[in-house]
């Protein structure tokens, strides 16, 4: 989107026409030029000192809406469930400001603050998902932090984040805060026999829990890596430090048995 505008007195001249405002990405970009020494411009743009008298370009960058900065969340618990439960600690949230730019006249009298004062941000929306793609918002969780009892019920991955309402530009990195909760459970690290009929199989439990965790395997070991074994299933149930228990199961395979045929030709005098 492109726009333009008109100056006078000798403070302002847009020397591009219908190309001089340019708006992408919350951003204003101005190319301006002055003649007097008293035109405001944000500090931080192309051109701050004139020397009057001279018509001088710059280009001015602007926030529209001005940036929300400081919007982070933290998960109170230690970012693991028992599958099926409600987390006993919520998500906190800050409480994130706007970043004005200061005013500069490039006339000597240095930078001073833009003449406006805002609010803080004007709502908040936590949300949910599955999968980090997919988001659905939280019946009633409107508020600065969200309590565990309203993250509800928890069996699978779960991702949380928090959305900012109001006329802000939540930038990139502040607007991507994500917490995730995993619930309790196990997956293995399977090495397989290594020829037909040995027994130099492995698995190796990796739970996911609060450390340190029980193992209760099928073949009744109690330790996270098991050896020595022939082809077949093998079970285990792991119990981290706060009771949540998780199961799973993982196969142990063999190569194909090698065979051979021999044939012969007979000898003809």
């Amino acid at each position: 989107m492109y726009s333009t505008y008109y100056g006078g007195n000798a403070d302002d001249y847009d020397p591009v026409g219908e190309r001089g405002i340019k708006f992408s990405n919350c951003r204003i970009y101005t190319i301006v030029t002055s003649k007097s020494t008293n035109l405001p411009i944000t500090t931080g743009a192309l051109l701050q000192t004139r020397t009057g008298g001279n018509y001088e370009p710059g280009l001015v960058v602007w926030a529209n809406p001005p940036d929300l900065l400081g919007n982070t969340i933290t998960n109170q618990g230690n970012g693991v469930v028992c599958s099926g439960t409600t987390p006993s600690n919520g998500i906190n949230g800050s409480v994130p400001s706007y970043s004005l730019p200061q005013i500069n006249t490039g006339n000597g009298t240095g930078a001073v603050a833009y003449p406006v004062t805002l609010p803080t941000a004007a709502s908040y929306q936590w949300q949910l998902s599955t999968d980090s793609l997919n988001w659905s918002n939280i019946s009633g969780a409107t508020n600065q932090n969200i309590t565990g009892a309203q993250m509800g019920n928890i069996s699978v991955k779960t991702f949380f984040r928090r959305i900012i309402g109001g006329d802000a530009c939540v930038v990139a990195g502040p607007a991507d805060q994500v917490v995730t909760v995993k619930i309790v459970s196990v997956s293995f690290t399977v090495t397989n026999v290594s020829c037909f009929g040995f027994d130099n199989g492995q698995l190796v439990a990796n739970p996911i829990g609060q450390a340190p965790f029980q193992y209760h395997w099928s073949n009744n070991a109690t330790t996270s890596t098991i050896g020595n074994l022939i082809p077949a299933t093998y079970s285990v149930t792991i119990t981290d430090n706060n009771g949540c228990s998780a199961s799973g199961s993982a196969t142990i395979t063999q190569p194909t048995a090698l065979s051979a045929t021999i044939s012969s030709t007979n000898a003809t005098c």
